[in-house]
């Protein structure tokens, strides 16, 4: 290792609070992760150039369901079959800032010392402020452990798998796929479930059952946004947004045929969610 890299190495690493801060795994969850969370915000580099699998609020994973039990914690981001079953949780004493750097690609290492992820990646959080993240087992894999920076010199300082980390009791960051950062709002007892449509009016079957339903108003919503996503982008470019509405007025019509059957709207959702999605990348 040459002077350079060992001074601005020795200089980070002073400045990291973590080391000798990890605590050992639990079975038990923290209370206050207990329940449903909902993502209300998807975050991404905005410094950076590479192209991502997600955008900026991406309507894959804005609106999407984590449910954390002791004895499994699921989501229904349907691009990953990934639910944990048997979690022990790992917490670790830091900074959001050194918890990213030590995550996330996309940063040199050692970093510039004016490397700030949490700023690039719009978080509403003091970038050095202590805070403890918590990781997850699943049985004896880390979840989503395929996440995180293979920097030889960071070594067993590296923070791999998907992260998490309170900004509030009911708010949450969420270190996620494709170096995302989630922002998950807890879902309390009352909260109404959301379309994006006016569920007082809802007016055949498969609308009442989507207002009955969180994760079908969510998928609702989702597809709502990607279709104006897709609209605008077709305005913008000159041309006929008409093919697109049209086509949308005919989904929604094959969509109604499942009257209040769950599965099939569900199934219906994901793939026209994905079908918008990849329209507007052409």
């Amino acid at each position: 290792m040459n002077n350079r890299l060992s001074r601005w190495l020795l200089i980070f690493l002073t400045c990291m609070p973590s080391a000798g801060s990890t605590h050992a795994f639990a079975e038990t969850l923290p209370k206050e992760l207990i329940g449903q969370w909902q993502v209300q915000e998807v975050h991404t580099n905005t410094a950076s150039g590479r192209t991502s699998q997600y955008a900026w609020n991406d309507p894959r994973l804005r609106w999407r369901i984590f449910n954390f039990k002791n004895k499994v914690v699921e989501n229904n981001t349907y691009d990953f079959y990934d639910d944990c079953k048997k979690p022990s949780i790992r917490s670790i004493d830091t900074t959001f800032r050194d918890a990213m750097l030590r995550s996330i690609g996309g940063y040199d290492y050692p970093p510039h010392e004016n490397a700030n992820p949490v700023s690039d990646y719009r978080l509403i959080t003091d970038a050095k402020k202590p805070v403890r993240v918590f990781s997850l087992s699943c049985g004896k894999d880390l979840w989503q452990g395929d996440l995180g920076v293979s920097y030889p010199e960071l070594g067993k300082l590296a923070i791999r798998g998907a992260w998490m980390a309170f900004t509030s009791d009911d708010r949450l960051y969420l270190r996620w796929r494709d170096e995302t950062v989630l922002l998950l709002n807890k879902i309390t007892k009352d909260a109404p479930e959301k379309a994006s449509f006016d569920c007082a009016k809802a007016s055949n079957n498969t609308e009442r059952e989507i207002c009955s339903s969180r994760e079908l108003s969510g998928f609702d919503r989702s597809i709502s946004d990607a279709y104006m996503r897709l609209l605008n982008q077709t305005q913008d470019a000159g041309e006929n947004e008409k093919i697109i509405a049209d086509d949308q007025h005919k989904w929604i019509k094959k969509r109604n045929t499942c009257n209040s059957d769950k599965k099939c709207i569900l199934s219906l959702m994901k793939f026209r969610l994905q079908f918008l999605v990849d329209q507007s990348r052409t």
